[in-house]
């Protein structure tokens, strides 16, 4: 956690959204490295073409010790938190309702364990965003609405090179070891997915007419605040229910290494089904005729 955090403070200005000509080029990149490479920093001479900007902080993933799961869910407390738009936003849509299809926020999640690699998660309300510039308006989940609109729909076929589950993200690598990486495959334990809702504390901390570039909010959230309540899922059919709270332990800083060299690793829901293959049924599988006929 320190190198980490060391890296991600010595330049704390933003990288920039790249230009339309180069994010063009992850059409021809294959998508396995997002899933397989297992490291805290990109492949070499690979960009972070998505969610390019965006800010971090140190926090904590406080449990309730009676919930079933295993591994990170035991609780965590080096964990990276990183906020950030998954496109560049149009700011002179100032309406909330400009925000649509416009900003896109969304979690990527870094635990680190000791002596085994970080085990990573994302999550958003859905790649076409909401109608609002709050941050915290809607709740994310590893689970999201297939995309909508032409060039997503467009994305959503890359991604699908290497998996047809692309709107969903496994959490069986979360559940084999603990932070001490203590091996709990023997015992695995996971949730069919995660919610996490925004609490009291920061889901009307912005408004949501726009008046403020989101890392410049985002950076005046101080240490220790409570940003998610976490719920999970056990499975399809099942109610969600509280398992903890996703913690800052720091405050947020822009990192121009981090926009353009912190990697967070996507966790397949290949994996998952490969231990609850009962669950195939409810989740979504992407198919190229089905999306195009989608509106």
């Amino acid at each position: 956690m320190s190198k980490l955090w060391s890296k991600i403070n010595e330049d704390q200005s933003e990288l920039g959204f790249y230009n339309p000509l180069t994010l063009a080029t992850i059409f021809l990149e294959p998508m396995d490295p997002t899933f397989d490479h297992v490291s805290d920093t990109f492949p070499f001479l690979r960009k972070k073409l998505i969610h390019t900007v965006g800010v971090i902080a140190q926090g904590e993933l406080v449990v309730d010790p009676a919930n079933p799961y295993t591994g990170i869910f035991e609780g965590a407390s080096n964990v990276l938190i990183r906020l950030s738009s998954a496109k560049s936003p149009d700011f002179t849509k100032t309406t909330a309702a400009g925000a649509d299809d416009n900003f896109t926020p969304g979690m990527s999640l870094k635990f680190l364990r000791d002596g085994i690699p970080s085990v990573n998660l994302m999550a958003m309300y859905g790649v076409n965003g909401f109608p609002s510039w709050n941050f915290f308006f809607k709740d994310f989940s590893n689970h999201i609405p297939a995309a909508k609109g032409l060039p997503l729909k467009a994305l959503s076929c890359k991604f699908a090179q290497a998996t047809k589950h692309i709107s969903t993200l496994g959490l069986k690598d979360l559940s084999a070891w603990t932070e001490k990486g203590e091996d709990r495959r023997n015992e695995l334990n996971f949730p069919f997915k995660l919610v996490f809702r925004p609490t009291d504390q920061v889901n009307t901390l912005f408004p949501d007419d726009f008046v403020q570039k989101y890392p410049d909010q985002l950076k005046t959230i101080p240490a220790g605040t409570s940003l998610y309540d976490v719920y999970a899922v056990g499975n399809p059919d099942a109610q969600e229910a509280k398992i903890g709270t996703l913690r800052t332990t720091s405050a947020f800083v822009t990192s121009h290494w981090g926009d353009e060299s912190l990697f967070f690793q996507h966790t397949s829901m290949d994996d998952d089904l490969q231990v609850h293959p009962e669950w195939t049924s409810e989740t979504p599988s992407f198919g190229l005729l089905s999306s195009l006929l989608d509106n």
